[in-house]
């Protein structure tokens, strides 16, 4: 069940700020552009919001160590069970940071726009081009590789035993690899779009991993 409540968050706290803002800006570095994105208050309940589902996500990683480890006992499996889990663990840290980054930058666009002299806002702009930047590379680079590592040991567990079918391992690991593409979108300065295959990729592996986990329940 946390599978899909994280795909269906996913794309409205993904596509809901694009939408409500008219763009994307992702790779820029224009403190105008950033300042005028977030000039949104609406999004502070999203990103309070998506920093919540964090807390899914561990539940779903623990489940699914749950039924490989009762299943597929080995020093090697408990390696990568375990190695996955913390990876999860940081990623949900990770979402919590960048959630409280972007709701800071909410409050300095909002201060933008009252901002009275020149000065003041190009310091502000300043600030929100620095926070701007950390989370462009966390989230949409640094966060990737994260992810690519802890898709991949759950993955080769799936493929190595037979709790669950091993399509589902192989859907893991090619959304681990389509992730670790997305990571070098900001590095290498692909277009944004090309973390999308990487992103429904990963989304699938989430509605298919929930799947066999209520069946396995059941």
């Amino acid at each position: 069940m946390f599978g899909f409540v994280l795909v269906i968050s996913a794309f409205i706290v993904n596509l809901g700020p694009t939408i409500i803002a008219g763009r994307n800006i992702s790779g820029t570095l224009d403190a105008s552009a950033i300042l005028a994105f977030y000039d949104h208050p609406l999004f502070a309940g999203i990103y309070i919001y998506w920093s919540l589902t964090s807390f899914y996500l561990i539940i779903l990683a623990l489940a699914l160590r749950y039924a490989l480890k009762e299943a597929e006992a080995s020093s090697l499996t408990e390696l990568l069970i375990a190695t996955a889990v913390a990876l999860v663990i940081v990623e949900a840290v990770l979402v919590i940071v960048q959630s409280a980054v972007q709701s800071t930058l909410i409050t300095i666009a909002g201060a933008y726009a009252a901002a009275g002299s020149s000065a003041a806002r190009a310091g502000f702009e300043a600030v929100a081009l620095s926070l701007f930047r950390f989370w462009d590379i966390m989230w949409n680079s640094l966060l990737y590789w994260v992810e690519a590592g802890w898709l991949l040991c759950f993955s080769i567990v799936v493929l190595k035993g037979r709790t669950s079918a091993h399509w589902i391992g192989w859907v893991g690991g090619f959304a681990a690899f389509l992730q670790v593409v997305s990571a070098m979108a900001i590095p290498l300065n692909f277009p944004a779009g090309l973390t999308f295959p990487g992103n429904l990729a990963l989304a699938f592996w989430f509605i298919a991993v929930s799947t066999s986990l209520i069946r396995l329940k059941t």
